[in-house]
């Protein structure tokens, strides 16, 4: 599954809402945050850079 990129605005609504189903990156302050919400139940984590972050969402091939 593709990684989308996006605003940290649309990353608060996806973990609000629970859509749209997927795998997302948002960079809030210094911070990457991973978004994987390919089940439709939201699992985040915290990352200092977008490589670890991407690395993240691409383990196991969730």
């Amino acid at each position: 599954m593709n990684i989308k990129e996006v605003d940290h605005i649309t990353s608060l609504r996806i973990m609000n809402l629970y859509r749209p189903v997927g795998k997302f990156i948002s960079q809030d302050g210094g911070l990457w945050i991973a978004i994987d919400n390919c089940t439709g139940k939201v699992i985040t984590r915290e990352f200092r850079n977008k490589e670890e972050c991407i690395l993240f969402l691409n383990k196991d091939k969730r």
